[in-house]
């Protein structure tokens, strides 16, 4: 059996698009995206990915059209559970078609089975859009600006949108109803259209033999002939970096504090304080017997690293007697805590009540310290779940790149959607401070999992271990989220651990470690946000302090590119960190 290609550049008339492992992504009209991605997926009953790899494969390709036909084999283990066959067809009037017919092999529990597509954001925002629903009732809606809690687009088999002047990009769906959700609310830089309403009971049960076919076919239609589309999967050679004209302050940087309490030896002590960091965050579970201990544990922390608190204090029931037992055991803090964020166990966000109890008896006793609160997961939970913020000093929300994807060019987009999720959060809570906290490679909650209390469980290291952060690939990644965040204004941001194999401090030297070493040699300087002609591939950050400057830019790919600043020419390696 021939190896199934993985990467593919192809071609359906005037469009063009890269094909990657089953999936089509950055289908393009002239340079612009009319489809950011569209692929199947098979999702298990906590919404966990089921992989799958692909057997006998067959491609015809021509220079403006394709037809590809494969088997695709979702396993768990070496055990197979569901089996497609796939065929996707592009032709030379601009047409494409995918085509799914899967069978299950095994009895699974999915909550979804079948086809998504992801729509770009710099092409939909604040943009209408016209909607087919199941009874052929068509629609005019706007693509969400504000990050929308809930699926904006219910019930759908049909959907058409400008992609450029005189010409309408249009989608039809078959086999099955779907909607759209907006996907910025798990750190996704897109929207979502997918099959199977989520207001149908899940998971479904499916047993061998059953089977789903789904279709959806994309056509475009031009007010005139003549369209022609320049290759643009074949990337320029230089890729072009432009100072904006604003500068903004330079966030506070910290990182999580280990939750096991295991001491911290002498030398990584000294690696975090030469950080000089903003912050350490520290979680107590309030409700435990041994809190007392955490809490003595982040204070001597603190002192050796030289570093101010950001205390994170998880309610139970008894709200008044726990805030009473805080104050009394913290009354040696004073001076070393920063911040309080306040939660509450088993909650998505936190609850108007516990902040009426709790904020001003904190104010009274410590009128320095900055109150804040919010969800310790992500954006989702705190769009959905408001809370009266009007006494509060921040809000919070944790960032995860990887809800729904988790290869490299996917870690690279959904950077974007934190301008988003920045915005939203501004627009729900006017005039308080934002504070991304914490920054993690992989998820540490899963509130979406089927049993209610596995969601507010912290989630096995092993889990959310990441090698990528132990790569210069990991310290691009940052780059590019620190430049996001400084330029979308928020104050504070919380980056991955201390130390362990999810921490900042490891042997040798983690370049993500020296990019914040870097970066703090700037604390109290500013950011000069920087566009990128092409920021899939290249992100840049210019810090000024006093008379002194330096450019941050990180290459994202394997490839080698050459980046051309206002100030000079520079040739990057493949995931290349280059500070100059």
């Amino acid at each position: 059996m021939q190896d199934p290609i993985t990467e593919q550049n192809l071609r359906a008339g005037a469009l063009q698009m890269l094909r990657e492992h089953g999936s089509l992504r950055y289908i393009l009209l002239d340079g612009r995206e009319v489809i950011r991605g569209l692929y199947f997926a098979l999702r298990d009953e906590n919404w966990g990915t089921v992989p799958f790899r692909i057997e006998d494969e067959e491609a015809f390709i021509e220079p403006d059209q394709f037809r590809l036909r494969f088997r695709a084999v979702h396993t768990l283990g070496d055990t197979p559970v569901f089996r497609w066959d796939v065929e996707i067809e592009g032709t030379a009037n601009s047409t494409m078609t995918f085509s799914l017919r899967g069978i299950a092999l095994r009895p699974f529990r999915r909550n979804r089975a079948g086809f998504c597509v992801l729509h770009p954001l710099d092409e939909c925002v604040g943009k209408p859009l016209w909607i087919t629903e199941p009874d052929g009732t068509i629609s005019q809606q706007t693509f969400p600006r504000r990050i929308a809690p809930n699926r904006p687009f219910p019930y759908l088999r049909g959907m058409r949108w400008f992609v450029a002047e005189g010409v309408e990009a249009q989608l039809d769906f078959e086999g099955d109803d779907f909607e759209t959700e907006d996907q910025r609310n798990w750190g996704d830089g897109s929207y979502k259209t997918f099959c199977t309403p989520l207001a149908l009971p899940f998971p479904v049960e499916l047993q061998p033999g059953d089977t789903v076919e789904q279709r959806i076919q994309l056509r475009l239609h031009f007010a005139s002939s003549g369209q022609v589309a320049r290759s643009l999967l074949q990337p320029e050679d230089t890729v072009e970096l432009s100072l904006t004209d604003d500068w903004v302050p330079l966030p506070g940087i910290g990182t999580l504090l280990p939750g096991d309490g295991e001491p911290v030896s002498p030398e990584a002590i000294e690696a975090l304080r030469a950080l000089q960091l903003d912050h350490l965050r520290a979680e107590l579970r309030l409700d435990l017997p041994d809190w007392q201990h955490h809490l003595q544990f982040a204070a001597e922390q603190a002192r050796a690293v030289q570093t101010p608190l950001l205390l994170v204090l998880s309610f139970g029931e008894t709200v008044e007697e726990q805030t009473e037992a805080f104050l009394t055991e913290a009354a040696t803090l004073d001076g070393l805590v920063q911040d309080v964020l306040l939660v509450k166990n088993q909650t998505y966000a936190s609850p108007t009540e516990l902040l009426q109890i709790v904020v001003p008896v904190l104010r009274a006793r410590w009128p320095q310290v900055r109150i804040g609160a919010g969800t310790q997961t992500n954006f989702t939970e705190l769009g959905r779940y408001p809370f009266d913020a009007e006494a509060l000093d921040t809000i919070t929300y944790a960032y995860q790149p990887q809800e729904h994807a988790f290869d490299d060019r996917s870690l690279v987009e959904n950077i974007e959607s934190l301008t988003h999720s920045l915005y939203s959060a501004r627009a729900l809570y006017p005039g308080k401070a934002v504070y991304v906290s914490p920054v993690t490679f992989r998820k540490r909650f899963n509130p979406y999992a089927l049993a209610f209390s596995d969601r507010f469980a912290e989630q096995p290291v092993h889990l959310q271990n990441d090698s990528r952060l132990r790569t210069p690939f990991g310290a691009g990644w940052t780059l590019g989220v620190l430049k996001t965040i400084a330029g979308a204004g928020a104050e504070k941001l919380t980056l991955f651990r201390t130390t362990g194999p999810l921490g900042l401090v490891q042997e040798p030297r983690l370049p993500v470690y020296h990019l914040l070493q870097t970066i703090q040699g700037f604390r109290g300087g500013r950011v000069r946000p920087v566009r990128s002609s092409d920021k899939l591939r290249c992100s840049a950050l210019r810090l000024e302090k006093a008379d002194q400057s330096v450019w941050l830019i990180a290459n994202h790919t394997g490839q080698a590119c050459r980046v051309q600043t206002p100030d000079g020419s520079y040739a990057l390696e493949p995931f290349e960190l280059k500070i100059v």
